[in-house]
């Protein structure tokens, strides 16, 4: 697993480059197993915006795996 990842980090730095800030803190919440994403706990500690941000910045990920 460590091989795959090593190998294919330039990869995953694209990736990521490609985020704003607040979709990769989305992408840390749902990381770090957040249920409620607009919950205002969820959102303060993880800098989310509002909760339309949140609904647009997850259907946008969700584009962009899909």
């Amino acid at each position: 697993m460590d091989l795959v990842v090593r190998s294919n980090a330039l990869h995953y730095q694209d990736i990521c480059d490609a985020l704003s800030n607040t979709q990769l803190n989305l992408v840390f919440a749902i990381l770090d197993g957040e249920k409620k994403l607009t919950a205002s706990h969820t959102m303060q500690k993880y800098k989310l915006g509002t909760p339309r941000n949140v609904s647009k910045n997850k259907m946008i990920l969700e584009e962009r795996i899909s």
